[in-house]
């Protein structure tokens, strides 16, 4: 069997059964949209893992399929995969290869156990000590969620993530594979607050996980700032930020006005944004004005949240770094401000008190104030040149709050509108104030 041949053959597979389920991004498009770039290896039995690359106008995804009793299978759930990789530590591809601790990977190869398999990102686990993850989506060899670890790992003492081991490159320009230790025992945090929150009863646990989780933060962008090389040191917030940031606000503004349009007259707290919506633009036009007196940026986490964390019998630690999946490889290894991390966290807490106790609840407030001193306070312990004007931190930390909280009403009324009261109370509040 040809090359042309393996590529219709993968298409029609595709076409009738992986654009069904549900961790395919492209499932939506025509099947006649879509393009087949590559089967690798061109040559091969297809009982093993076979990786097919595919695009769809600007999306570019990967496949791992191998073939097992007449009918293709996804690799990372049929365990396919680990042989792959050992060829591939081996050295047997020229096009495939790891870059990273060799012999990290290669004492963890007897087990395996597949996580996650609905996930834009395929995750396993080796011999319960290392976790891979596998992209399903097109992703550049300088991905953010191998670069960053490794470099925080190799040139500073921050050690709330898991040790990077490292990354399986495609034809010396893609990233297809990262590793990293695993945790054993671990959960993320929102899941373990959602557990533990009740009732009132909670309030001070919570708000003290809350000022432990920003301080670690405020650990994090520290360490972000010091990483050497042009690409990571900070520098300052420039005029096509400003103009960057400015039209992404008024676009999410224009849209949350027209979800609040069609819900005033069964939703109050709709009902109060369009009545204060000059206030949100006036905001939107005040924050701009602060942002031209020389801020600062620097390379950041990106999609900050509770589930980005983890609760481990040693300390919090924080994963996935790659950013926002759906952004360009070239936004997400961009340079913002740290402050779209913190509000991320606030929104994430918001979310966790308001789920459970109720939109009315000041909990959250709580939390917000407590995640804001926590970590100015230490920031300004870890270094002595990071003081703030708390008027402007303040001013700029609400402005990207608020659109986090906009993207989440967006995102509600398309998904889940029986949450949107959660970003809605919010903005209401807020705009009030």
């Amino acid at each position: 069997m040809n090359n042309r041949e393996r590529i219709n053959i993968f298409k029609k597979i595709i076409t009738e059964d992986a654009m069904k389920q549900r961790w395919f991004p492209l499932k939506n498009v025509d099947s006649s949209s879509f393009i087949i770039t590559a089967v690798y290896p061109e040559e091969g039995d297809e009982r093993n893992a076979v990786l097919v690359q595919m695009e769809s106008g600007t999306r570019k995804l990967n496949l791992l399929l191998n073939f097992e009793q007449d009918r293709f299978l996804d690799s990372i759930n049929s365990g396919e995969v680990l042989p792959l990789i050992e060829d591939i530590i081996s050295k047997k591809f020229d096009e495939l290869k790891f870059k990273g601790n060799l012999k990290s990977l290669k004492d963890h190869m007897l087990n395996f156990r597949a996580l996650n398999a609905n996930q834009s990102n395929s995750s396993f686990v080796l011999d319960n000590a290392i976790i891979g993850k596998f992209m399903r989506t097109y992703t550049k060899i300088d991905n953010p969620d191998f670069v960053i670890p490794m470099k925080l790992w190799n040139e500073t003492s921050f050690r709330n993530i898991p040790e990077p081991i490292g990354q399986i490159e495609f034809l010396e320009d893609q990233c297809l594979f990262t590793f990293s230790r695993f945790l054993p025992g671990s959960t993320d945090y929102w899941s373990y607050l959602y557990e533990k929150l009740r009732g009132e009863n909670d309030r001070t646990f919570i708000l003290d996980e809350a000022s432990k989780i920003s301080e670690i933060t405020a650990g994090l962008h520290n360490a972000l700032a010091g990483l050497k090389g042009k690409e990571f040191e900070p520098e300052k917030f420039t005029n096509s930020d400003t103009m960057g940031l400015e039209s992404s606000l008024w676009e999410y503004s224009e849209k949350l006005k027209t979800i609040c349009a069609d819900m005033e007259k069964t939703n109050p707290y709709a009902r109060i944004i369009e009545t204060k919506s000059s206030v949100m633009d006036q905001r939107i036009r005040d924050v701009m004005k602060i942002l031209n007196t020389g801020m600062k940026k620097q390379r950041i986490h990106g999609d900050y949240h509770l589930g980005q964390i983890l609760k481990t019998d040693d300390s919090p630690k924080i994963i996935d770094f790659e950013g926002e999946p759906m952004r360009s490889s070239e936004y997400r290894n961009a340079k913002q401000m740290p402050m779209k991390d913190l509000a991320g966290l606030i929104r994430s807490f918001d979310y966790l008190c308001s789920s459970k106790l109720g939109t009315d609840n000041p909990l959250g407030a709580e939390s917000k104030e407590r995640i804001i001193k926590s970590y100015i306070k230490e920031r300004n312990n870890l270094d002595e040149n990071s003081s703030q004007n708390m008027d402007q931190f303040r001013t700029i930390l609400d402005i990207f709050i608020m659109e986090k909280a906009i993207y989440e009403a967006i995102y509600e009324s398309e998904n889940r509108p029986d949450w949107i009261n959660i970003p809605l109370s919010y903005l209401a509040n807020f705009l009030s104030q």
